[in-house]
């Protein structure tokens, strides 16, 4: 098979060549990472969770001496249980609500096209009056970044798709909070459109 036939796959993809298939069809073919799809790995995959298990910070943690510290990384641990009673410190909960914002880095720009945010079942909604930045500064702690929509919130025991129309592209999603209660929050899931990378 001459070498000009190989596919080039893109982001990491992997060629394989395949064999089984008969003269005159396609011998090589992509297996793309989890983040991309496409011929060439070369579009970003609208299933895949883009904010599952990244870096996240947030303005202020609560800590429960029976329990440790209710940390932004819960929001982004893959589990959208709610862990988020007493005794079990595994939701992002802050501390105060004053000047309130939560973030995630992606660690590579994508163009987010949705946005699941899964809200607590017990206790109160700190889940109302909020919005969604998204960008690439880090100034005022990425607060200055593009804005998702107005402003949102989630029902009690329940969680919202927030989309972006027309996706926002960024490295850094900011969840910041204008409400009285404290933010809370079971998990967020970010899902990027299935545009072609840059």
């Amino acid at each position: 098979v001459p070498c000009n036939k190989v596919k080039k796959c893109k982001n990491g993809g992997k060629t394989i060549i395949d064999l089984k298939n008969g003269p005159g069809s396609d011998l090589y073919t992509c297996e793309c990472p989890k983040e991309y799809q496409g011929d060439l790995c070369s579009k970003f995959d609208t299933d895949y969770n883009f904010a599952l298990l990244k870096p996240t910070v947030q303005s202020s943690t609560l800590h429960h001496s029976d329990v440790g510290n209710f940390s932004s990384k819960y929001a982004v641990d893959g589990i959208k249980a709610d862990r988020c009673k007493t005794g079990v410190a595994l939701c992002a909960h802050l501390s105060s609500a004053e000047d309130q914002w939560w973030r995630v880095d992606f660690q590579i720009v994508i163009p987010v096209a949705r946005v699941i945010i899964t809200n607590r079942k017990d206790y109160y909604n700190g889940l109302s009056d909020f919005e969604i930045k998204i960008g690439n500064s880090l100034e005022n702690e990425g607060r200055n970044n593009t804005k998702c929509g107005g402003r949102h919130s989630v029902p009690h025991a329940d969680a919202k798709e927030i989309s972006c129309s027309p996706p926002l592209t960024g490295r850094y999603l900011v969840i910041q909070s204008f409400s009285s209660l404290r933010l809370v929050m079971i998990e967020v899931e970010v899902f990027a459109a299935g545009l072609q990378v840059e």
